[in-house]
C-alpha cells in the first residue's frame, strides 16, 4: 500500500527522522538573541543618560532663578550668596543640595572674584562628554559656562 494511503496510526517514523535542534541551530538563535539584548541595553543606557542630563538642566534653571531673585534682593549683587544662604531663605529647595547633581556630584555656589553681579556655580563628578555638551548650551543660555575636566561651572 502507497504511504499516502496509510492510516496516520500505521505511518512510523524511523529513528533517523526524529531530530532536534542542532548545536549550530542553537548557537545562531543564541548569538540574535544576544544582539537584540545588546541593542536594547545601549538605547536604555542612552535613554537614561538624556534623562541625567535632563535633570541637570532643571537644576541649572533653578540655581539660575535662585541667583536672579537673591540679586533683585540685594541691589543685583550676589556678595554673600551662598549654599546656607539660598537653602534657608528658600531661593532653591534644599533636597537640591542635599540630592546633589544626578551622577552624585555637588553643588557649590560663589561669587565671581572682582565681579559682585555674577554668581557661579560650580557642579563636581559630572561625565567628561556630559561636562563638553552641556558646556556649549549654557554658554548660550546664561552669562557664561566654563569647564575643567569633570566639573561644570555655570554664571549667571
Amino acid at each position: 500500500m502507497h504511504t499516502l494511503c496509510k492510516k496516520p496510526q500505521q505511518l512510523k517514523r524511523s529513528k533517523g527522522s526524529q531530530r532536534g535542534f542542532t548545536l549550530v541551530e542553537l548557537m545562531m538563535a543564541t548569538a540574535i538573541g544576544s544582539l537584540i539584548i545588546i541593542g536594547v541595553l545601549k538605547v536604555v543606557e542612552q535613554a537614561q543618560m538624556e534623562g541625567k542630563i535632563a535633570s541637570l538642566d532643571v537644576q541649572i534653571a533653578s540655581f539660575s532663578v535662585a541667583a536672579e531673585r537673591y540679586k533683585k534682593a540685594n541691589n543685583s549683587k550676589c556678595t554673600g550668596f551662598t549654599e546656607t544662604i539660598a537653602k534657608d531663605r528658600f531661593y532653591i529647595p534644599a533636597k537640591v543640595f542635599d540630592d546633589g547633581n544626578p551622577w552624585g556630584g555637588v553643588f557649590k555656589i560663589k561669587v565671581v572674584s572682582g565681579n559682585a553681579i555674577t554668581c557661579e556655580l560650580l557642579a563636581t563628578a559630572i561625565p567628561k562628554g556630559v561636562v563638553q555638551r552641556v558646556s556649549q548650551k549654557y554658554a548660550k543660555t546664561y552669562t557664561g559656562s566654563n569647564l575643567s575636566g569633570t566639573d561644570l561651572s555655570v554664571k549667571f
